[in-house]
């Protein structure tokens, strides 16, 4: 195989609480909040998206 890996686009990160969690991302490391219902959040940071 000769072709390479360019980056990873999407991480799926489980959690217990949607809401704490995306909050956390949100304000501790300065993750962009896209989406959010009671069950994920769609967050951009560093160039991808976090599930």
């Amino acid at each position: 195989m000769s072709e390479k890996l360019w980056r990873i686009g999407t991480t799926y990160i489980p959690v217990t609480n949607v809401e704490n969690s995306s909050d956390w991302y949100v304000i501790k490391i300065g993750a962009e909040l896209n989406y959010k219902d009671e069950n994920k959040a769609i967050l951009n940071l560093a160039n991808q998206s976090i599930f």
